[in-house]
C-alpha cells in the first residue's frame, strides 16, 4: 500500500526530495538585514511570507514523497470532470489534518499538485473555474 502512495520519480525530483524525504525548509532570520535597495514595501513581505508558507506546507505534506490524498480520489475526479458530470465534494476529518486536505486539494485544482501538474509526463488538471469550469477550490486561506 506504501508503494502505490508514492509519489513518482518526476514529482519527488521536481520537490527536491533524495532518497527518503526532502531538504527542510529554512525560514529568514527577521532580525537579519536585507542587502536590497530600499525596504520591501508590505506587498512584497506579504508575497515573501506566502511563498514561506507554501514552502513550509509542502515540506509538511510531502517531505516523505507520499501522497496524502490517495491518487485514486484525484482520478475519480478527473473522470467525472472529463464525463461533465456534477458533483460536489464533502471532506470529513476525526483530527487535525483538514488544514494539510484542503491545501493538497487546492493545489490539484489550481494544476500545482507536484503529480497533475502538466510535468514529467503527467496530466495537467485544472478545477479553478479556467475555460468555464466548476470552481472546486476553497474560497478562504
Amino acid at each position: 500500500m506504501l508503494k502505490s502512495l508514492m509519489l513518482p520519480k518526476g514529482a519527488r525530483e521536481e520537490l527536491g526530495i533524495t532518497g527518503d524525504s526532502m531538504d527542510p525548509v529554512e525560514e529568514e532570520d527577521p532580525n537579519q538585514k536585507r542587502n536590497d535597495e530600499g525596504s520591501d514595501d508590505e506587498d512584497t513581505k506579504a508575497e515573501r511570507a506566502r511563498q514561506l508558507a507554501d514552502k513550509k506546507m509542502r515540506y509538511k505534506l510531502f517531505n516523505e514523497g507520499r501522497y496524502n490524498i490517495i491518487p485514486s480520489f484525484f482520478r475519480t475526479l478527473m473522470y467525472l470532470k472529463k464525463q461533465k458530470k456534477e458533483f460536489s465534494i464533502a471532506f470529513r476529518t476525526f483530527g487535525e489534518d483538514l488544514d494539510d486536505v484542503v491545501y493538497e486539494f487546492d493545489k490539484f485544482c489550481k494544476g500545482e499538485h507536484p503529480c497533475f501538474n502538466g510535468r514529467n509526463n503527467m496530466p495537467l488538471v485544472k478545477m479553478d473555474g479556467s475555460k468555464n469550469s466548476k470552481d472546486f477550490r476553497f474560497k478562504d486561506d
